[in-house]
């Protein structure tokens, strides 16, 4: 099995990512898996990843848990410390899975996320 790794990456330019994975993601493991003899890493080593390349802190923090949709609970995490105009976040749904129901208001808060970012 192949590891796809940072050199395997085309663009080497920081972006803003709000990652949203569920801990029972069959589809995409969020523990990280394989795909076609491809490994790939999960979602919180994608994040880290990404966060390094915003210059981030590479600790990350908690940030607020809060009710993704009626049966699941997001717990937020934070890399601060980012360049200038960059955030890295992932939204951990507890008991998630691929494609979750989004919850009342869960949908504004994402784009809100969106909007406030240039890039």
């Amino acid at each position: 099995m192949r590891d796809a790794g940072e050199a395997d990456c085309t663009s080497p330019e920081a972006i803003s990512l709000l990652h949203i994975h569920g801990t029972l993601d069959e589809t995409i493991g969020f523990e990280g898996g394989a795909i076609s003899g491809f490994s790939y890493p999960g979602a919180v080593e994608t994040t880290a990843r990404l966060a390094a390349r915003a210059g981030c802190a590479e600790t990350a923090t908690d940030g607020e848990r809060f009710d993704f949709s009626g049966d699941t609970v997001a717990q937020e995490t934070i890399h601060a410390g980012c360049d200038e105009g960059f955030d890295v976040r992932l939204w951990t749904l507890e008991n998630g899975s691929h494609i979750p129901a989004w919850g009342e208001g869960t949908m504004d808060r994402a784009l809100d996320w969106m909007l406030a970012r240039s890039r």
